[in-house]
C-alpha cells in the first residue's frame, strides 16, 4: 500500500529536518542555554512549528502502519485526543519552566535530552488532530480546530 512521496511532503521534511538542525545542531542551542531570546525562539520552533510539518511530511500509508500497530493504536487514540494532549503538553511545558526543574533538567544532559525528546512528543501527539490527513482519525472539523 505504499506510495511515492509527493514534493510537497518531501519539502515539508526537508525544511523539518532543515529547522531541527537549527534549533538543537547549530550554536542557536548552545546560544540558547544563556539568552532567554535565543531560548524562546528554539521552543517556538521546536514544539510549534516542527511537529506539524513533520505530521504533514509522513505518509498516509506509513503513519496508518504505525498507528494500527500492535501495543500503539490504544495509546495512540488516548493520547491524541484534543483536550489529552494539549492538557500534556502545557503541563509538562509548564513544568519544565519551573526554575528549580529547569535547573536540575539543564544539570544533565541525558537528562535534558530525554526530557526534550518527551515534549517533542508531547507536542507531535498535540498537533496531530489539527493536521494529520487521515479521515479514519479526524477528531475535529472546521471550527474546532481553530
Amino acid at each position: 500500500g505504499s506510495s511515492q512521496l509527493s514534493v510537497k511532503q518531501t519539502t515539508y521534511f526537508l525544511t523539518a529536518m532543515f529547522l531541527l538542525y537549527v534549533v538543537k545542531g547549530s550554536p542557536l542551542d548552545l546560544l540558547s542555554h544563556i539568552m532567554f531570546s535565543a531560548h524562546m525562539f528554539q521552543m517556538a520552533l521546536l514544539y510549534l512549528v516542527i511537529p506539524p510539518l513533520f505530521i504533514i511530511a509522513i505518509p498516509d500509508w506509513l503513519l496508518r502502519t504505525f498507528i494500527n500497530s500492535r501495543g500503539v493504536k490504544a495509546l495512540f487514540q488516548f493520547f491524541t485526543r484534543p483536550l489529552v494532549a494539549l492538557l500534556l503538553f502545557n503541563v509538562l511545558f509548564s513544568l519544565y519552566h519551573i526554575p528549580l526543574v529547569f535547573d536540575f533538567i539543564k544539570t544533565g544532559m541525558w537528562i535534558h535530552a530525554g526530557y526534550t525528546v518527551l515534549l517533542f512528543t508531547t507536542a507531535v501527539l498535540m498537533w496531530f488532530p489539527l493536521v494529520n490527513q487521515l479521515p479514519e482519525h479526524e477528531s475535529l472539523t472546521g471550527v474546532k480546530k481553530v
